[in-house]
């Protein structure tokens, strides 16, 4: 929901209340390394390997000046988010998504940080 006031009296914080304990759908086998609803940031590699970035602490590390990146792709802070760009600073077209949506379609996902 992008607008309260539509919400029509629901609450709409999903993460923290009506899917706080998981996802209230059958997703399969979760990839236990990060939390459910862990966001992260999920990219194929030129080389054709999912990776994916846990996006809080790809944040703070990127704000802190860090240098994030797995193969030929790069993290860099734009607009108050995060995207993947290659070594030229060309946008790679990354995803965030929940770590549960990211590994159910990426198995055997690298997994920043290494």
């Amino acid at each position: 929901m992008l607008i309260e006031d539509l919400a029509l009296g629901r609450d709409f914080d999903f993460r923290n209340n009506r899917d706080a304990n998981g996802p209230f759908f059958p997703v399969g086998d979760v990839d236990p390394r990060l939390p459910v609803h862990e966001d992260v940031i999920g990219i194929v590699t030129a080389a054709g390997k999912p990776v994916a970035f846990q996006r809080s602490k790809a944040f703070i590390a990127l704000k802190k000046g860090e240098d994030i990146g797995y193969e030929n792709v790069r993290l860099v802070l734009d607009a108050g988010g995060i995207k993947a760009v290659d070594k030229d600073g060309t946008d790679l077209g990354s995803h965030q998504a929940f770590w549960f949506a990211w590994s159910q379609f990426h198995h055997k996902t690298a997994l920043w940080p290494m």
